[in-house]
């Protein structure tokens, strides 16, 4: 486990569903961890989820992190009342199940989600970082999704939003290169978290895993890491849960059986071929089809440490 006691950790998007599970390895690794959110209930249900015992260390702090004057107020807050930051996790944004087409979207759904996936992360990096820049053994750490990597049809309001956030993060590791601060990117796939467990697959992670790595990461243990663009993927699914393929299935290493199977869904589908690309020597479906699987594959995908 990592050893976090005595730092003061904040901890953006908190009150969302991956975000508890960072909350909660960061407060059992012994950090004060400070959770801002727009939402008083929201913040009262997360204590209410957590361990009594670990309620000592959590700080819930009512503000947007995502405008610029409010995130000033909460950063001015935090280190008013605690002298420093010494690590941020920026778990913000959400996922989209309309499944529409680009053209089909409204643009009051582009403009939300360009708010809450995108400007969400510009503000807070733009207003904590500067607080970290010249504490020692600081990070700052950015969780995105797979759709930044691959391109994910009918998923485009979050997927263009996590290339946008990814890029951020890559330009602010050389920006902020000669400074204290380490900053480091995790881009996740398919995550187990209360809302997703009946009907999470074995391998999926869970949303207190990611919250451990970011604990390591945020560590003494973790201070090497600095700069890196860093994956977390699925752990290798027990034989038994690997479904038989049917002749509609793809193929693909992970045997689900993707865009056409009764036990997909399309955006499913996307991911599944993201973290075990089809292999289109094996693909049943039209030609038209087996190249978009041959070229999936060939996507470049970050080093994983």
């Amino acid at each position: 486990m990592a050893e976090l006691t005595g730092r003061i950790c904040l901890i953006a998007g908190g009150t969302g569903a991956v975000g508890e599970g960072i909350v909660r390895a960061f407060l059992g690794a012994g950090a004060t961890v400070i959770v801002p959110s727009r939402s008083e209930e929201r913040l009262a249900a997360l204590a209410g989820r957590l361990d009594p015992g670990l309620l000592d260390g959590l700080v819930p702090l009512v503000g947007d992190i995502g405008d610029p004057d409010d995130a000033v107020r909460l950063r001015e807050a935090v280190v008013s009342g605690f002298g420093c930051v010494d690590a941020v996790v920026a778990s913000l944004g959400g996922t989209w199940e309309a499944k529409q087409p680009i053209t089909a979207m409204a643009i009051e759904t582009w403009d939300a989600y360009h708010r809450s996936n995108l400007r969400a992360h510009f503000v807070a990096a733009c207003t904590l970082l500067p607080a970290l820049a010249e504490r020692a053994g600081s990070s700052y750490t950015l969780l995105g999704g797979l759709s930044a990597l691959l391109p994910i049809p009918f998923y485009s309001p979050v997927g263009i939003n996590s290339a946008a956030q990814l890029m951020m993060a890559e330009i602010l590791m050389l920006e902020m290169k000669e400074s204290r601060v380490r900053i480091n990117q995790v881009v996740c796939g398919y995550i187990n978290t209360r809302e997703r467990a009946a009907h999470a697959k074995p391998e999926w992670i869970t949303a207190d895993e990611v919250g451990a790595f970011c604990a390591y990461i945020a560590s003494g243990a973790g201070s090497m890491v600095s700069g890196a663009v860093l994956r977390l993927g699925d752990r290798p699914p027990p034989e038994c849960a690997r479904p038989s393929m049917s002749p509609r299935c793809c193929g693909a290493a992970c045997g689900c059986a993707t865009l056409g199977c009764a036990g997909c869904s399309p955006g499913d589908a996307e991911l599944d071929r993201a973290a075990a690309p089809c292999s289109p020597a094996h693909c049943s479906r039209s030609p038209a089809k087996s190249a978009a699987c041959a070229a999936a594959s060939r996507v470049p995908r970050p080093a994983v440490f």
